[in-house]
């Protein structure tokens, strides 16, 4: 007689085949058989309670980031549609997820409309199904125990593949239907046109190796392909000059000294556009032409000189060419591309290590002197990241070795960086997490401080306090309110101070520290972990000036 297992079980098992030890969410009543399948003493995989659905699929996202996938568990109804946000997010960045939600018994469903049930959107016992379909790579539903093994096996295949979220909705009684235990999921990741390959390869071998001169883009592919110590290699042994972009920014190459900067379209420095857009050849690797990657579309490519390495396609100068992956091109690229000659390149980050800290005086805290101070204090290794304002700025900071980083991506929804840092906490505990917070933000899913403290993760959270929505200010200033605001200001100058001070002794020491010599940075990295909330009042270009400073500071974790 073959042995049998309940779905949740099998779930869970196949998870934890793709390298997940943490499920994030919150029970109800629809999804609790799942959640006591996932809470039984002995489960390879641990439940982490959240304080909202959709925190919990910001730190699936975040987890996958690290780990290459990520999984979240709700109740039907409102505990998914709280999700919403998150998972399109994460369809938006190419992270591959599972939101996992409850549902009615399958009896339910061949009632039709006759019954009026709880968190179900009228007699519409799909509306979760169709709200979820257009941002998911795929949505599906089990209906029968037979259905049960083909659907997860199809769903979990399809988010590696496309590299996006799936939706799994698995209805009351078939959570403990039992199933036959299958065999392993074997994932394996699509295979390339093996001609349409060689021929990618030799073109743009030959383009790069006659070119004059060549610059390099690198984009988020490379991260979410894995290929970041296979182009590292790639451009220490070329010397091929780039530079990093906007969306989750390849920071772990920016100590390479071919590394010429940061590019963002119009807003880039001259010697940068000078190396990408006024180079013979432009490579791009894996980089998406988003509106935040191109600086608004400021940019001046010259399509005849393009190649475009993507996640399963390449563009090379007009010539469109599908059915071939980054995974296979960069590899067997990196071993044909001749070596240049060394150059020195000028160190174009505003925010820089390569040059001598100031030393912390009674002054202003601006962004134009933090940053620096941000930059040598980072660490070779850190998580750094950044939401928003924070990660506009962060991205002009040269990072070190190892450096990963994620920000607000083109979805660009406030709220979402902290949770996701949580999440790659999770993921890698033995790293440092670096977390780049505003005060509007941290309001929206600043609860999860507290999952922060009750795992005691090595976290440190820098909160800056605009008393508002800097960003919006810098945009469209002429809107009401202060003199200095939009008429949306976040109120939380007191608050903050209250709300932190009430973390004292439970594991978080806060200190409010003003005026600026209160933390000098040598100080920092001599005390350890430490949190830091940064109030910068007014107002100021963005990306510039912000005058005058309130700080706290806050350790906990390690």
């Amino acid at each position: 007689m073959s042995q049998q297992i309940s779905v949740s079980a099998f779930l869970i098992s196949r998870i934890q085949e793709l390298g997940v030890q943490h499920v994030f969410g919150i029970p109800g009543d629809y999804v609790l058989p799942f959640f006591d399948e996932l809470i039984k003493e002995g489960s390879p995989v641990k439940q982490i309670g959240t304080c909202n659905e959709l925190n919990a699929a910001y730190l699936a996202d975040g987890y996958s980031r690290v780990k290459g996938f990520g999984v979240a568990a709700v109740t039907y109804g409102p505990g998914a549609f709280n999700a919403v946000n998150a998972v399109a997010g994460a369809f938006d960045a190419h992270v591959p997820l599972l939101l996992v939600s409850g549902a009615p018994q399958t009896a339910r469903y061949r009632e039709g409309k006759k019954l009026l049930l709880h968190h179900a959107v009228g007699s519409d016992l799909n509306a979760t199904i169709r709200v979820f379909t257009p941002i998911t790579a795929a949505a599906a539903r089990i209906e029968t125990a037979e259905e049960a093994i083909p659907t997860v096996d199809r769903l979990l295949r399809v988010a590696l593949d496309q590299q996006r979220p799936v939706y799994l909705e698995i209805p009351f009684d078939m959570q403990r239907a039992e199933v036959e235990v299958p065999g392993r999921l074997n994932y394996q990741p699509p295979s390339s046109d093996e001609q349409a390959l060689r021929k990618v390869v030799e073109q743009v071998a030959h383009a790069v190796n006659s070119a004059g001169k060549v610059g390099v883009l690198v984009g988020v592919f490379v991260d979410r392909d894995g290929l970041q110590q296979v182009v590292e290699d790639m451009l220490t042994t070329s010397r091929l000059p780039f530079a990093t972009t906007f969306d989750q920014k390849a920071g772990y190459l920016e100590y390479l000294p071919n590394c010429v900067g940061f590019y963002q379209g119009g807003v880039t420095p001259q010697p940068v556009l000078d190396a990408t857009e006024g180079a013979d050849i432009l490579l791009t690797l894996g980089m998406p032409r988003t509106e935040f990657n191109l600086g608004f579309l400021t940019h001046d490519f010259k399509e005849d000189r393009m190649i475009e390495l993507g996640h399963d396609a390449a563009n090379v100068m007009g010539e469109e060419v599908h059915g071939v992956c980054l995974r296979h091109l960069v590899p067997l690229l990196a071993q044909k591309i001749s070596p240049r000659a060394e150059e020195v390149f000028e160190d174009t980050f505003p925010f820089t290590y390569t040059k001598q800290r100031e030393v912390p005086e009674n002054r202003p805290l601006t962004v134009d002197f933090m940053y620096p101070q941000l930059a040598h204090f980072v660490q070779e290794g850190d998580i750094v990241t950044g939401n928003t304002g924070g990660y506009i700025n962060m991205s002009r900071m040269r990072l070190k070795k190892g450096n990963t980083t994620v920000g607000p991506t083109n979805w660009a929804s406030l709220g979402s960086v902290f949770p996701i840092s949580i999440g790659m906490a999770f993921a890698a505990p033995e790293r440092r997490i670096v977390c780049l917070d505003g005060d509007g933000s941290f309001q929206m899913t600043g609860s999860e401080l507290c999952t922060l403290l009750r795992h005691n993760l090595n976290f440190l959270l820098i909160i800056l306090n605009n008393a508002g929505y800097t960003a919006e200010r810098a945009i469209h200033p002429a809107l009401g309110g202060r003199p200095d605001s939009n008429g949306v200001d976040a109120h939380t100058e007191a608050q903050f101070v209250d709300a932190l001070s009430s973390y004292r002794g439970k594991g978080l020491q806060v200190v409010n520290a003003r005026p600026w010599p209160w933390l000098s940075f040598p100080a920092v990295q001599a005390l350890g972990q430490l949190r830091l909330s940064l109030r910068l009042a007014g107002s100021g270009e963005c990306c510039h000036q912000t005058p005058q400073a309130e700080i706290f500071e806050l350790r906990s974790g390690g």
